[in-house]
């Protein structure tokens, strides 16, 4: 499913675990082609490492991500963004908007 309601507890928790197996599974198939050649630190939903795309190719840094359907966009602006835009996004987010804003959430801040 790719809309699952964060507030049901049991089918997001249920969610969780298979985007976890997906990551997982997703790394041990790129490992297990010769795509990824080296591993540089994994999490749950987390893989940073080296892949080669051919061995006439150069090796390249690469980063995967899995998330949850409802934090992809917000997900997408810090993962994809520099750290420099990271940092204004959020600046502007409190400053002017009287928000928060990281990687998991946007809200209102009470006040």
């Amino acid at each position: 499913p790719t809309n699952v309601d964060p507030t049901d507890t049991k089918k997001y928790l249920k969610y969780q675990r298979t985007l976890e197996h997906f990551h997982t599974g997703l790394v041990k198939k790129l490992t297990g082609c010769g795509f990824l050649t080296a591993h540089l630190s994994q999490s749950k939903h987390k893989y940073l490492g080296v892949c080669q795309l051919c061995t006439e190719t150069p090796h390249r840094r690469i980063d995967l991500l899995t998330v949850p359907h409802h934090k992809w966009a917000l997900s997408l602006l810090y993962f994809t963004g520099s750290m420099r835009l990271n940092r204004l996004m959020r600046s502007w987010a409190t400053e002017k908007k009287g928000m928060h804003l990281s990687q998991d959430e946007l809200y209102h801040l009470a006040g």
